[in-house]
């Protein structure tokens, strides 16, 4: 890691394990990592792809994904997103709602797939889910089976998070939330799309990290399955940027406004999901963030990642609130 002051050192569990702690988590606020060691396994090619279903299937799509969750534990090797989406392009007799499981199982595989690996026996063609209109399901190799979830990179993005309990009820009525913001647009077509992506926080993750000198992420603190949600809009030109950002406020708010009606709001936020008025480092908890800040005025003692390396999310803001959080 080089260091504010243009030091380099280590960081590992017995090195500077501080330091090795808290970068996990904390974005661009404490060094530059210019060299990685890694535990490398061997890994054989993966079964996976995504299959489509109309929104007819969401109840029991749901019911399927909260099992799954739950499951993990058992069978570790299955990776499931469930993203709803709203396609304002489609017909208006047609189905707007598209379905899109993007599934992967990355236990090492010998011979040829006739069927659903275990983990997703739920979502098999003779569940009450029924076959996907439309599927890429095969055994491929990574870099295959993730080059076909590319986003067109003409459209403008945003991104927001929460994280939930795993209940069929809560996920019920966040896939609801934003189905009844949409129907206040009408026809208008400003957006390309807008989605809620839905995946497993299992306990099992954290227990994992644990075992191998934890981060700074807070995750400690449940000891429940949860399950991360990410609200993901696309448009077309500028002149629509105020429309999307006040979908994403909204949106955001019920959803908010919701679970904590019914308890089942989670502090944490995902980084890399969070929208620009969320708090995802303060999130973390008062013990992490507090990590965080040691080894900020520790190992950066000119605080050079504060002052002069602008982007993401700074220490001086963290803890300041999450705007959806009222």
């Amino acid at each position: 890691v080089v260091l504010g002051n243009g030091t380099v050192v280590e960081a590992t569990n017995t090195t500077n394990a501080d330091l090795f702690t808290a970068l996990k988590g904390s974005q661009n606020n404490l060094g530059i990592i210019t060299k990685f060691d890694f535990v490398a396994f061997r890994q054989s090619d993966l079964w996976g792809g995504t299959a489509t279903y109309g929104s007819k299937t969401v109840p029991e799509q749901i019911k399927a994904f909260v099992e799954f969750t739950k499951n993990l534990k058992n069978d570790p090797y299955g990776s499931l997103i469930f993203v709803w989406s709203y396609f304002p392009s489609i017909p208006k007799e047609s189905d707007r709602i598209v379905i899109l499981n993007l599934y992967e199982y990355t236990a090492n595989l010998t011979g040829p797939v006739t069927t659903y690996p275990p983990p997703f026996k739920g979502f098999a063609p003779d569940s009450p889910i029924g076959p996907p209109v439309a599927n890429t399901l095969r055994v491929d190799n990574l870099s295959s089976l993730t080059g076909e979830l590319n986003s067109p990179p003409e459209l403008s993005n945003l991104y927001a998070t929460l994280t939930m309990n795993n209940s069929v009820p809560v996920l019920n009525e966040v896939t609801q939330i934003l189905s009844n913001e949409i129907e206040y647009y009408g026809n208008d077509t400003f957006l390309q799309y807008a989605s809620i992506l839905l995946q497993p926080l299992p306990r099992l993750f954290t227990d994992r990290s644990i075992e191998r000198g934890g981060n700074v992420l807070g995750l400690d603190r449940y000891e429940d399955d949860n399950i991360i949600y990410q609200l993901d809009l696309a448009w077309n030109g500028t002149q629509n940027d105020a429309k999307a950002h006040s979908l994403a406020d909204k949106v955001m708010g019920d959803v908010t406004t919701y679970l904590k009606s019914v308890n089942a709001l989670k502090d944490f936020q995902y980084i890399n999901y969070a929208y620009e008025k969320q708090d995802p480092l303060g999130g973390y908890g008062p013990s992490a963030l507090g990590k965080i800040k040691a080894a900020s005025a520790k190992y950066d003692v000119g605080q050079v990642f504060q002052k002069l390396v602008p982007g993401g999310f700074k220490l001086a803001g963290a803890g300041s609130g999450n705007k959806y959080k009222r």
